[in-house]
This record gives structure tokens, sequence and C-alpha cells, in this order.
């Protein structure tokens, strides 16, 4: 399945795809997105990693 063409914001359809942390920055990511539901990104990024939408968490995320 091709999640990110899906916009799927469901954190069951994510959790098998990697680990919370990364897939907590690419909702993140996905968040800032043209087009797509910020509010609902940035909740399916907590509810995978809690604390993924603060800067410097998300600067770590990056960082790695």
């Amino acid at each position: 399945m091709d999640l990110l063409g899906t916009r799927s914001t469901r954190a069951e359809d994510w959790r098998p795809l990697g680990t919370p942390f990364f897939l907590a920055g690419l909702a993140v990511a996905m968040a800032s997105v043209t087009g797509v539901d910020r509010r609902k990104y940035l909740d399916l990024a907590e509810a995978l990693h809690p604390g993924a939408t603060e800067p410097r968490v998300f600067a770590k995320w990056l960082a790695e």
C-alpha cells in the first residue's frame, strides 16, 4: 500500500511500516505539505511518538 499516496492518518496503518520515532517524524514532515490536513498529521505524529511535534524532538529526527 502506498501509505503517503492514500493520505491515511490512522496510526494503525502507519505502525507496521517502521519505528514509531521515524514514522512520527515523517508525519510531522507531511503536516507541512500543501493541501493536507495539518492537524490530522500532527495528531498522528503524537499518537505514534508522544512529543514528536515539539521542535527539539523534530530537530533530533531531522539530525538522525
